[in-house]
């Protein structure tokens, strides 16, 4: 296993000779570009028992989610989480406790081929989210990158190829509620609302509190994407509206 520096050295090596961009951050560096048609994102990981000391992630869009570890069993990711409805009556935000069965049947139909396909070896992963692929692995020098890189793209060429549904299926009933109030811009978004009945606004600050947890924790988990940003400008309509809603209840 390299260390630190090593693995450094060994990811800036493989990227030049690969013509990848290479993009050094204040704790990271990533290099970026193609293997055939695929984009592939490259980086060391920090020293730790979960992690071995590379990652290479190739974007594909499958759809599916699970993880799969040097014993060839299949787990949920650590990032699926779902709303149950607790005995109470709450609402709670739990952990997956399985695979959705598409991804269950992917992973019967190719289990005999992925070991000799990508051999993982101890606290090595293969992780399979709905818009890429990935393998956390180790390596001795820049020889094995180009091994473990042909035997992700080689994963990549076995998953489907699928458009996932752009908000989790707990949000999409709220599909069109989303498209209408996920209003970026401050004063469009308090002229619609100053524009909508009160019943309107109840339904709105019901949808928002309701899926609150959901909506925070899709937004936690990426920021940056279009749908969080959608979700953003959802959740401030929501808020707003809350607050005209009970000003108009108090008067």
């Amino acid at each position: 296993m390299a260390t630190g520096n090593e693995g450094l050295v060994t990811l800036k090596s493989f990227a030049e000779r690969k013509g990848w961009r290479i993009n050094q951050r204040a704790t990271k560096v990533v290099a970026r570009g193609k293997e055939g048609s695929r984009l592939i994102h490259f980086w060391t990981n920090a020293q730790s028992t979960r992690l071995p000391g590379f990652t290479f992630v190739a974007e594909h869009r499958s759809g599916l989610s699970l993880e799969v570890g040097a014993d060839y069993r299949p787990r949920p990711l650590m990032t699926d989480y779902k709303v149950e409805i607790a005995p109470d009556g709450s609402r709670q935000i739990v952990r997956g406790r399985s695979i959705a069965p598409d991804g269950m049947r992917w992973f019967e139909t190719h289990a005999r081929n992925l070991p000799p396909l990508v051999p993982l070896r101890q606290n090595e992963v293969l992780t399979v989210t709905p818009q890429t692929v990935a393998l956390s692995f180790d390596a001795a020098g820049e020889m094995d990158l180009d091994k473990r890189l042909r035997q992700l793209v080689a994963v990549a060429g076995l998953l489907p190829r699928k458009v996932p549904h752009r908000l989790p299926s707990a949000l999409r009933p709220l599909s069109a509620q989303i498209r209408r109030w996920a209003i970026s811009d401050d004063h469009r978004r308090q002229e619609r609302l100053s524009a909508t009945s009160q019943s309107e606004l109840g339904h709105l600050v019901q949808s928002w509190r309701a899926n609150a947890e959901l909506i925070n924790a899709v937004i936690e988990a990426d920021p940056s994407s279009s749908i969080s940003v959608r979700l953003m400008a959802f959740a401030q309509a929501g808020m707003e509206a809350e607050s005209i809603f009970e000003k108009g209840h108090r008067t």
